[in-house]
Protein backbone atom coordinates (compact mmCIF):
# COMPACT_ATOMS: atom_id res chain seq x y z
CA UNK A 1 0.00 0.00 0.00
CA UNK A 2 2.76 2.40 0.98
CA UNK A 3 4.69 1.56 -2.18
CA UNK A 4 1.85 1.89 -4.33
CA UNK A 5 1.47 5.85 -2.63
CA UNK A 6 5.21 6.41 -3.30
CA UNK A 7 4.39 4.98 -6.75
CA UNK A 8 1.26 7.26 -7.49
CA UNK A 9 3.59 10.69 -5.78
CA UNK A 10 6.56 9.82 -7.96
CA UNK A 11 4.08 9.53 -11.15
CA UNK A 12 2.45 12.84 -10.24
CA UNK A 13 5.33 14.52 -9.63
CA UNK A 14 7.06 13.53 -13.59
CA UNK A 15 3.91 14.51 -14.49
CA UNK A 16 3.94 18.58 -13.05
CA UNK A 17 7.79 18.43 -13.96
CA UNK A 18 6.58 17.43 -17.88
CA UNK A 19 3.87 20.23 -17.68
CA UNK A 20 6.28 23.14 -16.33
CA UNK A 21 8.65 22.06 -19.04
CA UNK A 22 5.90 22.21 -21.36
CA UNK A 23 4.55 25.66 -20.21
CA UNK A 24 7.67 27.24 -20.29
CA UNK A 25 8.53 26.34 -24.08
CA UNK A 26 5.42 27.60 -25.24
CA UNK A 27 5.98 30.42 -23.06
CA UNK A 28 9.20 31.23 -24.89
CA UNK A 29 7.92 30.39 -28.28
CA UNK A 30 5.03 33.27 -27.59
CA UNK A 31 7.83 35.47 -26.52
CA UNK A 32 9.20 34.75 -30.22
CA UNK A 33 6.72 34.99 -32.08
CA UNK A 34 5.35 38.13 -30.73
CA UNK A 35 9.29 39.95 -30.66
CA UNK A 36 9.45 38.36 -34.69
CA UNK A 37 5.58 39.05 -36.07
CA UNK A 38 3.61 41.80 -33.68
CA UNK A 39 6.43 44.76 -32.94
CA UNK A 40 5.91 46.97 -30.01
CA UNK A 41 3.57 49.83 -30.80
CA UNK A 42 3.07 52.26 -28.11
CA UNK A 43 2.09 55.81 -27.83
CA UNK A 44 0.41 55.94 -30.93
CA UNK A 45 -3.38 57.06 -29.21
CA UNK A 46 -3.62 60.60 -29.67
CA UNK A 47 -3.64 63.13 -26.89
CA UNK A 48 -7.02 63.62 -24.57
CA UNK A 49 -7.53 67.82 -25.25
CA UNK A 50 -10.99 68.26 -23.66
CA UNK A 51 -11.62 68.26 -20.14
CA UNK A 52 -15.36 66.77 -20.66
CA UNK A 53 -13.53 63.42 -21.19
CA UNK A 54 -11.50 63.67 -18.21
CA UNK A 55 -14.36 63.46 -15.79
CA UNK A 56 -16.36 60.24 -13.65
CA UNK A 57 -20.45 60.04 -14.87
CA UNK A 58 -21.80 61.10 -11.35
CA UNK A 59 -19.15 64.47 -12.20
CA UNK A 60 -20.63 64.78 -16.03
CA UNK A 61 -24.81 64.20 -14.94
CA UNK A 62 -23.88 67.15 -12.02
CA UNK A 63 -22.48 69.22 -14.62
CA UNK A 64 -25.23 69.49 -17.12
CA UNK A 65 -27.52 69.02 -14.29
CA UNK A 66 -26.32 72.72 -12.80
CA UNK A 67 -25.73 73.78 -16.76
CA UNK A 68 -22.12 74.42 -16.52
CA UNK A 69 -21.81 71.65 -19.36
CA UNK A 70 -24.75 71.47 -22.31
CA UNK A 71 -25.58 67.62 -22.91
CA UNK A 72 -24.78 68.31 -26.90
CA UNK A 73 -21.35 69.60 -26.12
CA UNK A 74 -20.75 66.44 -24.01
CA UNK A 75 -21.60 63.86 -26.40
CA UNK A 76 -19.88 65.59 -29.24
CA UNK A 77 -16.78 65.37 -27.16
CA UNK A 78 -16.85 61.93 -26.93
CA UNK A 79 -18.29 61.08 -30.79
CA UNK A 80 -15.24 63.31 -31.78
CA UNK A 81 -12.62 61.38 -29.33
CA UNK A 82 -14.32 57.87 -30.79
CA UNK A 83 -13.44 59.15 -34.12
CA UNK A 84 -9.85 59.81 -33.70
CA UNK A 85 -9.19 56.67 -31.53
CA UNK A 86 -11.00 53.97 -33.33
CA UNK A 87 -8.43 53.85 -36.35
CA UNK A 88 -5.95 52.88 -33.82
CA UNK A 89 -7.83 50.52 -31.74
CA UNK A 90 -10.50 49.46 -34.04
CA UNK A 91 -13.07 48.92 -31.09
CA UNK A 92 -16.27 50.35 -32.48
CA UNK A 93 -18.70 48.59 -35.08
CA UNK A 94 -21.76 51.26 -35.21
CA UNK A 95 -21.95 54.66 -34.08
CA UNK A 96 -25.12 56.31 -33.48
CA UNK A 97 -24.90 59.85 -34.35
CA UNK A 98 -28.56 60.35 -32.81
CA UNK A 99 -26.71 60.51 -29.31
CA UNK A 100 -26.46 64.76 -30.28
CA UNK A 101 -30.45 64.85 -31.10
CA UNK A 102 -31.04 62.90 -27.24
CA UNK A 103 -28.35 65.32 -25.47
CA UNK A 104 -29.80 68.38 -27.44
CA UNK A 105 -33.35 67.56 -25.77
CA UNK A 106 -32.02 67.63 -22.90
CA UNK A 107 -30.31 71.30 -23.45
CA UNK A 108 -33.92 72.23 -24.06
CA UNK A 109 -36.06 70.54 -21.43
CA UNK A 110 -33.19 71.99 -18.43
CA UNK A 111 -33.56 75.64 -20.45
CA UNK A 112 -37.49 75.15 -20.08
CA UNK A 113 -37.82 75.46 -16.11
CA UNK A 114 -40.43 73.28 -16.59
CA UNK A 115 -42.19 70.91 -14.66
CA UNK A 116 -40.20 68.33 -17.09
CA UNK A 117 -37.05 70.00 -15.84
CA UNK A 118 -37.14 69.23 -12.11
CA UNK A 119 -38.33 65.77 -13.58
CA UNK A 120 -35.46 65.63 -15.45
CA UNK A 121 -32.41 66.87 -13.06
CA UNK A 122 -33.55 64.13 -10.57
CA UNK A 123 -31.88 61.46 -13.51
CA UNK A 124 -28.63 60.27 -11.73
CA UNK A 125 -26.45 60.12 -15.04
CA UNK A 126 -28.59 62.79 -17.01
CA UNK A 127 -26.72 63.31 -20.47
CA UNK A 128 -24.17 60.87 -19.51
CA UNK A 129 -22.59 58.74 -22.86
CA UNK A 130 -22.25 54.94 -22.71
CA UNK A 131 -21.70 52.43 -24.75
CA UNK A 132 -22.70 48.47 -25.44
CA UNK A 133 -20.69 45.39 -26.42
CA UNK A 134 -22.18 43.55 -29.41
CA UNK A 135 -23.94 41.37 -27.41
CA UNK A 136 -26.36 43.92 -25.52
CA UNK A 137 -29.40 45.10 -27.79
CA UNK A 138 -29.79 48.62 -28.01
CA UNK A 139 -32.60 49.46 -30.33
CA UNK A 140 -31.94 49.80 -34.10
CA UNK A 141 -28.30 48.91 -33.61
CA UNK A 142 -25.73 46.26 -34.58
CA UNK A 143 -26.14 42.73 -32.68
CA UNK A 144 -24.19 40.52 -34.56
CA UNK A 145 -21.97 38.53 -31.91
CA UNK A 146 -19.13 38.75 -34.37
CA UNK A 147 -20.70 35.88 -36.14
CA UNK A 148 -20.37 36.46 -40.19
CA UNK A 149 -23.90 34.93 -40.73
CA UNK A 150 -25.59 37.52 -38.99
CA UNK A 151 -23.24 40.53 -40.12
CA UNK A 152 -26.85 42.46 -40.85
CA UNK A 153 -28.54 41.83 -38.09
CA UNK A 154 -29.97 44.83 -36.33
CA UNK A 155 -31.70 44.50 -32.43
CA UNK A 156 -35.45 45.45 -32.50
CA UNK A 157 -35.78 46.60 -28.98
CA UNK A 158 -33.39 47.73 -26.02
CA UNK A 159 -31.83 45.52 -23.45
CA UNK A 160 -33.53 45.38 -20.25
CA UNK A 161 -30.75 47.13 -18.90
CA UNK A 162 -30.05 50.26 -21.55
CA UNK A 163 -33.79 50.77 -20.66
CA UNK A 164 -32.51 51.38 -16.85
CA UNK A 165 -29.73 53.39 -18.24
CA UNK A 166 -31.97 55.28 -20.47
CA UNK A 167 -34.14 55.90 -17.96
CA UNK A 168 -31.39 57.46 -15.33
CA UNK A 169 -30.51 59.61 -18.12
CA UNK A 170 -27.80 57.87 -19.81
CA UNK A 171 -27.58 58.11 -23.52
CA UNK A 172 -26.23 54.81 -25.80
CA UNK A 173 -23.46 56.13 -28.49
CA UNK A 174 -22.07 53.24 -29.96
CA UNK A 175 -21.83 49.60 -29.86
CA UNK A 176 -18.16 47.98 -29.54
CA UNK A 177 -16.72 44.96 -30.84
CA UNK A 178 -16.24 41.31 -29.65
CA UNK A 179 -14.83 37.87 -30.43
CA UNK A 180 -17.03 35.79 -33.00
CA UNK A 181 -20.05 34.94 -31.05
CA UNK A 182 -18.38 36.48 -27.90
CA UNK A 183 -16.47 33.48 -26.83
CA UNK A 184 -12.66 34.15 -26.60
CA UNK A 185 -10.23 36.20 -24.47
CA UNK A 186 -9.13 38.26 -27.57
CA UNK A 187 -11.35 40.49 -29.92
CA UNK A 188 -11.36 39.81 -33.28
CA UNK A 189 -13.89 38.30 -35.75
CA UNK A 190 -14.19 38.17 -39.46
CA UNK A 191 -17.14 41.03 -39.91
CA UNK A 192 -15.40 43.81 -38.17
CA UNK A 193 -11.62 42.32 -37.84
CA UNK A 194 -9.52 42.97 -34.42
CA UNK A 195 -9.33 45.19 -31.89
CA UNK A 196 -6.39 46.66 -30.11
CA UNK A 197 -4.60 47.30 -26.94
CA UNK A 198 -4.52 50.80 -27.05
CA UNK A 199 -1.60 50.65 -24.59
CA UNK A 200 0.30 48.73 -27.41
CA UNK A 201 -1.76 47.91 -30.61
CA UNK A 202 0.66 44.88 -30.79
CA UNK A 203 -1.36 43.17 -27.97
CA UNK A 204 -5.06 41.72 -27.00
CA UNK A 205 -7.67 44.39 -25.45
CA UNK A 206 -8.57 41.18 -23.94
CA UNK A 207 -12.20 39.23 -24.93
CA UNK A 208 -14.98 39.62 -24.89
CA UNK A 209 -15.56 42.97 -23.72
CA UNK A 210 -12.67 43.85 -25.12
CA UNK A 211 -13.80 46.58 -27.63
CA UNK A 212 -15.64 48.20 -24.84
CA UNK A 213 -12.70 48.31 -22.64
CA UNK A 214 -10.20 49.11 -25.30
CA UNK A 215 -12.42 52.60 -26.01
CA UNK A 216 -13.09 53.13 -22.45
CA UNK A 217 -9.47 53.61 -21.71
CA UNK A 218 -8.79 55.86 -24.47
CA UNK A 219 -11.82 58.12 -23.03
CA UNK A 220 -13.96 57.01 -25.62
CA UNK A 221 -16.84 56.20 -23.33
CA UNK A 222 -17.66 56.83 -19.94
CA UNK A 223 -18.76 53.63 -19.09
CA UNK A 224 -19.96 50.01 -20.75
CA UNK A 225 -22.20 47.40 -20.22
CA UNK A 226 -19.85 44.34 -20.26
CA UNK A 227 -21.32 40.40 -19.60
CA UNK A 228 -18.86 37.56 -18.33
CA UNK A 229 -19.69 34.06 -18.23
CA UNK A 230 -15.77 33.33 -18.12
CA UNK A 231 -13.96 36.18 -17.56
CA UNK A 232 -15.18 38.94 -20.14
CA UNK A 233 -15.86 41.96 -18.29
CA UNK A 234 -12.53 41.18 -15.83
CA UNK A 235 -10.09 40.52 -18.55
CA UNK A 236 -10.40 42.83 -21.20
CA UNK A 237 -10.47 45.40 -17.89
CA UNK A 238 -7.51 44.09 -16.68
CA UNK A 239 -5.74 44.66 -20.03
CA UNK A 240 -6.56 47.50 -20.55
CA UNK A 241 -6.34 49.19 -17.27
CA UNK A 242 -9.58 49.94 -16.00
CA UNK A 243 -12.58 49.14 -13.17
CA UNK A 244 -14.92 45.89 -14.32
CA UNK A 245 -17.87 44.38 -12.11
CA UNK A 246 -18.99 40.95 -12.21
CA UNK A 247 -22.33 40.92 -10.54
CA UNK A 248 -23.84 38.57 -8.90
CA UNK A 249 -24.80 36.11 -11.11
CA UNK A 250 -29.55 36.84 -11.83
CA UNK A 251 -29.05 40.07 -9.93
CA UNK A 252 -29.54 42.60 -13.33
CA UNK A 253 -31.93 41.26 -16.00
CA UNK A 254 -30.43 39.10 -18.66
CA UNK A 255 -33.52 40.15 -21.12
CA UNK A 256 -32.05 41.40 -24.65
CA UNK A 257 -28.52 39.61 -24.02
CA UNK A 258 -28.18 37.84 -27.36
CA UNK A 259 -28.05 35.02 -27.04
CA UNK A 260 -30.31 35.11 -23.30
CA UNK A 261 -29.13 32.42 -21.28
CA UNK A 262 -31.54 29.98 -19.88
CA UNK A 263 -32.48 29.36 -16.07
CA UNK A 264 -29.62 26.97 -15.98
CA UNK A 265 -27.06 29.16 -17.55
CA UNK A 266 -27.97 32.57 -15.88
CA UNK A 267 -26.58 31.06 -12.50
CA UNK A 268 -23.36 31.85 -14.19
CA UNK A 269 -23.52 34.55 -16.17
CA UNK A 270 -23.26 37.95 -15.36
CA UNK A 271 -23.63 41.46 -16.22
CA UNK A 272 -21.81 45.03 -14.89
CA UNK A 273 -20.35 47.78 -15.37
CA UNK A 274 -16.84 48.49 -16.86
CA UNK A 275 -15.35 52.65 -16.12
CA UNK A 276 -12.25 54.82 -15.75
CA UNK A 277 -13.72 55.68 -12.50
CA UNK A 278 -14.12 53.70 -9.34
CA UNK A 279 -16.04 55.60 -8.17
CA UNK A 280 -19.00 55.04 -10.52
CA UNK A 281 -19.21 51.35 -10.39
CA UNK A 282 -21.55 51.42 -7.14
CA UNK A 283 -24.31 54.39 -8.65
CA UNK A 284 -23.74 52.35 -12.23
CA UNK A 285 -24.76 49.16 -10.77
CA UNK A 286 -27.61 49.65 -8.87
CA UNK A 287 -29.23 51.30 -11.40
CA UNK A 288 -28.73 48.31 -13.61
CA UNK A 289 -30.36 46.38 -10.83
CA UNK A 290 -33.09 48.40 -10.66
CA UNK A 291 -36.16 47.72 -8.36
CA UNK A 292 -36.34 44.21 -9.07
CA UNK A 293 -36.92 41.36 -6.09
CA UNK A 294 -33.44 40.07 -5.27
CA UNK A 295 -31.72 39.46 -2.34
CA UNK A 296 -28.66 42.22 -2.20
CA UNK A 297 -27.27 43.78 0.63
CA UNK A 298 -27.70 47.61 1.21
CA UNK A 299 -25.29 49.16 -1.82
CA UNK A 300 -25.07 52.39 0.93
CA UNK A 301 -23.35 50.03 3.54
CA UNK A 302 -20.50 51.56 5.38
CA UNK A 303 -17.61 49.59 5.33
CA UNK A 304 -15.14 49.77 8.20
CA UNK A 305 -11.93 48.17 6.97
CA UNK A 306 -11.20 47.43 10.25
CA UNK A 307 -13.84 44.96 10.76
CA UNK A 308 -13.14 43.29 7.54
CA UNK A 309 -11.25 40.02 6.67
CA UNK A 310 -9.00 40.30 3.70
CA UNK A 311 -7.56 36.38 2.62
CA UNK A 312 -5.71 36.40 -0.57
CA UNK A 313 -3.79 34.04 -3.24
CA UNK A 314 -0.63 34.98 -4.79
CA UNK A 315 -0.92 32.02 -7.28
CA UNK A 316 -2.60 28.88 -7.94
CA UNK A 317 0.76 27.26 -8.73
CA UNK A 318 -1.16 25.23 -11.39
CA UNK A 319 1.57 23.73 -13.57
CA UNK A 320 0.06 24.38 -16.87
CA UNK A 321 -0.77 28.10 -16.11
CA UNK A 322 2.31 30.65 -16.99
CA UNK A 323 3.83 31.51 -13.34
CA UNK A 324 2.06 35.04 -12.25
CA UNK A 325 4.77 37.25 -13.01
CA UNK A 326 6.81 39.72 -10.15
CA UNK A 327 5.31 42.67 -10.65
CA UNK A 328 1.72 41.42 -10.43
CA UNK A 329 2.36 39.66 -7.16
CA UNK A 330 4.11 42.98 -5.65
CA UNK A 331 1.01 44.95 -6.83
CA UNK A 332 -1.02 42.48 -4.50
CA UNK A 333 1.00 41.93 -1.64
CA UNK A 334 1.22 46.22 -1.94
CA UNK A 335 -2.95 46.45 -1.46
CA UNK A 336 -2.29 43.50 1.35
CA UNK A 337 0.39 45.91 3.32
CA UNK A 338 -1.55 48.66 2.96
CA UNK A 339 -4.69 47.61 4.25
CA UNK A 340 -3.02 45.96 7.41
CA UNK A 341 -0.80 48.69 7.86
CA UNK A 342 -3.21 51.64 7.88
CA UNK A 343 -6.31 49.87 9.22
CA UNK A 344 -4.80 47.01 10.87
CA UNK A 345 -6.95 44.83 9.07
CA UNK A 346 -6.97 41.21 9.73
CA UNK A 347 -4.96 39.41 6.36
CA UNK A 348 -3.95 36.35 5.73
CA UNK A 349 -2.78 34.18 3.03
CA UNK A 350 -4.96 31.81 2.51
CA UNK A 351 -4.32 29.13 -0.12
CA UNK A 352 -7.42 26.95 -1.97
CA UNK A 353 -5.98 23.79 -3.24
CA UNK A 354 -8.89 22.95 -5.99
CA UNK A 355 -8.08 26.50 -7.76
CA UNK A 356 -5.60 24.99 -9.22
CA UNK A 357 -8.16 22.69 -11.09
CA UNK A 358 -9.96 25.65 -12.04
CA UNK A 359 -10.10 25.94 -15.89
CA UNK A 360 -11.04 21.74 -16.09
CA UNK A 361 -13.99 22.83 -13.33
CA UNK A 362 -15.40 25.32 -15.76
CA UNK A 363 -15.33 23.40 -18.68
CA UNK A 364 -16.91 20.84 -16.94
CA UNK A 365 -19.53 23.27 -15.28
CA UNK A 366 -20.38 24.64 -18.87
CA UNK A 367 -20.62 21.19 -20.86
CA UNK A 368 -23.21 20.43 -18.32
CA UNK A 369 -25.37 23.07 -19.34
CA UNK A 370 -24.55 23.01 -22.97
CA UNK A 371 -27.75 22.59 -24.85
CA UNK A 372 -26.41 23.60 -27.92
CA UNK A 373 -22.95 22.70 -29.65
CA UNK A 374 -20.87 25.32 -30.96
CA UNK A 375 -20.88 24.41 -34.48
CA UNK A 376 -24.45 24.74 -34.17
CA UNK A 377 -24.09 28.62 -33.69
CA UNK A 378 -21.31 29.45 -36.44
CA UNK A 379 -23.33 27.60 -38.63
CA UNK A 380 -26.76 30.13 -38.19
CA UNK A 381 -29.10 30.31 -41.16
CA UNK A 382 -26.82 27.07 -42.91
CA UNK A 383 -27.21 23.55 -43.08
CA UNK A 384 -24.89 21.96 -39.78
CA UNK A 385 -23.88 19.01 -42.22
CA UNK A 386 -21.88 21.85 -44.18
CA UNK A 387 -19.98 22.28 -41.08
CA UNK A 388 -16.96 20.57 -41.10
CA UNK A 389 -14.89 21.95 -37.96
CA UNK A 390 -11.15 20.44 -39.22
CA UNK A 391 -11.68 21.53 -42.53
CA UNK A 392 -12.11 25.17 -41.35
CA UNK A 393 -10.19 25.44 -38.67
CA UNK A 394 -7.28 24.20 -41.32
CA UNK A 395 -8.70 27.26 -43.97
CA UNK A 396 -8.23 29.83 -41.02
CA UNK A 397 -5.03 29.35 -41.40
CA UNK A 398 -4.76 30.90 -44.71
CA UNK A 399 -7.71 33.35 -44.02
CA UNK A 400 -10.14 31.30 -46.09
CA UNK A 401 -12.44 30.43 -43.49
CA UNK A 402 -15.38 32.90 -42.26
CA UNK A 403 -14.75 31.63 -38.63
CA UNK A 404 -11.45 32.91 -36.89
CA UNK A 405 -9.16 30.59 -35.77
CA UNK A 406 -9.56 30.75 -31.83
CA UNK A 407 -13.81 29.82 -32.19
CA UNK A 408 -12.83 26.83 -34.38
CA UNK A 409 -10.38 25.47 -31.93
CA UNK A 410 -13.01 26.25 -28.98
CA UNK A 411 -15.24 24.13 -31.49
CA UNK A 412 -12.66 21.24 -31.99
CA UNK A 413 -11.82 21.47 -27.92
CA UNK A 414 -15.48 20.97 -27.45
CA UNK A 415 -15.53 17.62 -29.45
CA UNK A 416 -12.44 15.98 -28.00
CA UNK A 417 -13.14 17.25 -24.37
CA UNK A 418 -14.90 13.65 -22.75
CA UNK A 419 -18.50 13.40 -22.50
CA UNK A 420 -18.04 10.85 -19.79
CA UNK A 421 -20.20 11.74 -16.80
CA UNK A 422 -17.78 10.01 -13.88
CA UNK A 423 -15.23 12.56 -15.05
CA UNK A 424 -17.83 15.39 -15.12
CA UNK A 425 -19.30 14.57 -12.02
CA UNK A 426 -15.70 14.56 -10.43
CA UNK A 427 -14.91 18.47 -11.50
CA UNK A 428 -18.91 19.44 -10.57
CA UNK A 429 -18.03 17.97 -6.64
CA UNK A 430 -15.22 20.44 -6.68
CA UNK A 431 -17.11 22.76 -8.02
CA UNK A 432 -19.73 22.44 -5.05
CA UNK A 433 -17.06 22.33 -2.39
CA UNK A 434 -14.86 25.40 -3.43
CA UNK A 435 -18.13 27.18 -3.61
CA UNK A 436 -18.54 25.97 -0.04
CA UNK A 437 -15.34 27.16 0.78
CA UNK A 438 -15.52 30.42 0.03
CA UNK A 439 -19.12 30.71 1.72
CA UNK A 440 -17.33 29.57 4.58
CA UNK A 441 -14.39 31.75 4.63
CA UNK A 442 -15.83 34.92 3.47
CA UNK A 443 -19.32 35.31 5.18
CA UNK A 444 -20.55 38.63 5.05
CA UNK A 445 -17.69 40.22 6.06
CA UNK A 446 -13.95 39.23 3.70
CA UNK A 447 -12.98 39.56 0.29
CA UNK A 448 -10.45 37.71 -1.31
CA UNK A 449 -7.08 39.28 -3.41
CA UNK A 450 -6.01 37.04 -5.97
CA UNK A 451 -3.93 37.84 -9.84
CA UNK A 452 -6.83 38.77 -12.72
CA UNK A 453 -4.32 37.21 -14.84
CA UNK A 454 -0.70 35.93 -14.62
CA UNK A 455 0.77 38.03 -16.98
CA UNK A 456 -0.04 41.41 -18.75
CA UNK A 457 -2.05 41.72 -21.66
CA UNK A 458 -0.32 38.98 -24.34
CA UNK A 459 0.55 39.63 -28.02
CA UNK A 460 -1.65 39.00 -30.76
CA UNK A 461 -1.48 35.31 -32.22
CA UNK A 462 -0.65 33.76 -29.05
CA UNK A 463 -3.80 33.50 -26.52
CA UNK A 464 -4.19 29.63 -28.16
CA UNK A 465 -1.21 29.03 -26.67
CA UNK A 466 -1.96 30.19 -23.64
CA UNK A 467 -5.60 29.25 -22.98
CA UNK A 468 -5.14 27.43 -19.49
CA UNK A 469 -4.12 31.24 -18.28
CA UNK A 470 -7.97 32.10 -18.49
CA UNK A 471 -8.38 29.81 -15.03
CA UNK A 472 -7.65 32.30 -12.85
CA UNK A 473 -11.22 34.21 -14.13
CA UNK A 474 -13.54 31.66 -14.94
CA UNK A 475 -13.38 30.01 -11.63
CA UNK A 476 -15.41 32.58 -10.17
CA UNK A 477 -18.12 32.37 -12.60
CA UNK A 478 -18.93 28.66 -11.13
CA UNK A 479 -18.99 29.34 -7.54
CA UNK A 480 -20.92 32.88 -7.85
CA UNK A 481 -18.90 35.24 -6.71
CA UNK A 482 -18.51 39.08 -7.52
CA UNK A 483 -15.75 40.01 -8.43
CA UNK A 484 -14.55 43.65 -9.08
CA UNK A 485 -11.79 43.93 -11.49
CA UNK A 486 -9.15 46.60 -9.86
CA UNK A 487 -6.55 48.44 -11.70
CA UNK A 488 -3.01 49.48 -9.91
CA UNK A 489 -1.48 51.28 -12.67
CA UNK A 490 1.16 50.27 -14.93
CA UNK A 491 4.06 47.65 -14.73
CA UNK A 492 7.45 49.11 -15.66
CA UNK A 493 7.17 48.07 -19.05
CA UNK A 494 4.22 50.70 -19.82
CA UNK A 495 1.40 47.77 -19.25
CA UNK A 496 -2.02 47.61 -17.07
CA UNK A 497 -2.29 45.89 -14.39
CA UNK A 498 -4.58 44.64 -11.42
CA UNK A 499 -5.67 42.44 -9.02
CA UNK A 500 -9.25 40.83 -8.74
CA UNK A 501 -11.19 41.32 -5.28
CA UNK A 502 -13.78 38.70 -4.51
CA UNK A 503 -16.57 38.99 -2.14
CA UNK A 504 -19.50 36.53 -1.24
CA UNK A 505 -22.40 35.93 -2.85
CA UNK A 506 -24.68 39.33 -3.12
CA UNK A 507 -22.51 41.59 -1.08
CA UNK A 508 -20.88 43.52 -4.31
CA UNK A 509 -20.66 46.38 -2.73
CA UNK A 510 -18.11 45.03 -0.28
CA UNK A 511 -15.68 44.38 -3.46
CA UNK A 512 -16.68 47.68 -5.34
CA UNK A 513 -16.19 49.10 -1.98
CA UNK A 514 -12.55 47.71 -1.26
CA UNK A 515 -11.31 48.12 -4.85
CA UNK A 516 -12.55 52.02 -5.00
CA UNK A 517 -10.06 52.40 -1.60
CA UNK A 518 -7.38 51.03 -3.46
CA UNK A 519 -8.36 53.00 -6.67
CA UNK A 520 -7.69 56.26 -4.25
CA UNK A 521 -4.30 55.01 -2.90
CA UNK A 522 -3.03 53.38 -6.41
CA UNK A 523 -4.32 56.01 -8.58
CA UNK A 524 -6.87 54.04 -10.65
CA UNK A 525 -6.99 54.33 -14.11
CA UNK A 526 -3.45 55.66 -16.42
CA UNK A 527 -4.51 57.34 -20.21
CA UNK A 528 -2.53 55.51 -22.75
CA UNK A 529 -1.74 58.81 -24.11
CA UNK A 530 -0.26 62.39 -23.39
CA UNK A 531 -3.41 64.50 -21.61
CA UNK A 532 -3.34 68.26 -22.36
CA UNK A 533 -6.11 69.54 -20.51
Amino acid sequence: MELEGKRQMTSRTCKEIFQIIVRYMIDWFCVFYGSLFNLSKKHYIPAITDPMLMCPALTIADRIRNREWKAYDVMNAYLKRIKDVNPFINAVIDLREEALVDAAKIDEILNENSVKTIQLKNKPLLGVPFTCKDTVCVKGMRLTTGIYNRRHNRATEDADVVTRLREAGAIPIAITNVPEHAIWWDTENMIFGRTNNPYDLSRIAGGSSGGEAALIACAGSVFGIGTDSGGSIRLPSFFCGIFGHKATPAIISTKGIFEQPDQQRENYYSIGPMCRYASDLLPILKIMIGDVDVVVPSMNNYVDFSKINIYYMEDDFDATKTPVSEEIKEGLCKAVKYFRDIYKTKCEAHYFPKMKDSLSIWIAVMKSISVKRMEEYLAEGEDLDKIDIAKELIKSFFGLSKHTTSILFVALSEKMFTDKPELIDKELRKMTQLRQEFRDKLRDNGVFLYPTHPETAPKHGTTIFKSNNVGFVSIFNVINTPVTQCTLGLTTDGMPFGIQVVSNECNDYLAITVATELANVFGGWVAPCVVHC
